[in-house]
């Protein structure tokens, strides 16, 4: 079984389900730290209260409140030095594009990944990950 890169993941999404995969995903891995935030404004709140600081984060496109493309700009704003992979079920363009938009912000975009997710298709995100050590906390 492979270790998990990942301290300190976060789960953003209003789908209840996909958050319980992911964290059981992730949970088997062996990462020590899982949280769960049901949109970006809830999420934005724990990376502000959260230390050590969060080192991956796997994000909705479409949620309430605070969607996935605004939850972007403000990691922007609040220096976000880890990984970030994106899923959606709105299809490969969207995710192409909102992974662009990552990039172009100067996120560190790892995945862009069509729902439902898969094992697989996390399997790539762990693959593509800074290693744990170069994640810089203040």
């Amino acid at each position: 079984m492979t270790m998990s890169p990942f301290e300190n993941v976060l789960i953003v999404d209003d789908d209840p389900i996909l958050r319980t995969v992911a964290f059981a995903y992730f949970g088997a891995l062996g990462t020590p730290q899982i949280l769960q935030a049901s949109n970006g404004r809830e999420a934005l709140e724990l990376i502000q209260q959260y230390r050590p600081a969060i080192d991956c984060i796997l994000c909705d496109l479409n949620m309430p409140e605070l969607d996935g493309v605004q939850f972007m700009r403000q990691l922007k704003d609040c220096a976000f030095s880890g990984d970030i992979a994106i899923i959606s079920g709105e299809g490969r363009e969207v995710l192409g594009t909102a992974r662009d938009l990552a990039q172009s912000l100067g996120l560190n975009s790892v995945g862009a990944l069509c729902k439902p997710l898969k094992a697989g298709d996390l399997d790539q995100v762990v693959g593509m990950t800074q290693p744990a050590t170069s994640v810089v906390t203040p």
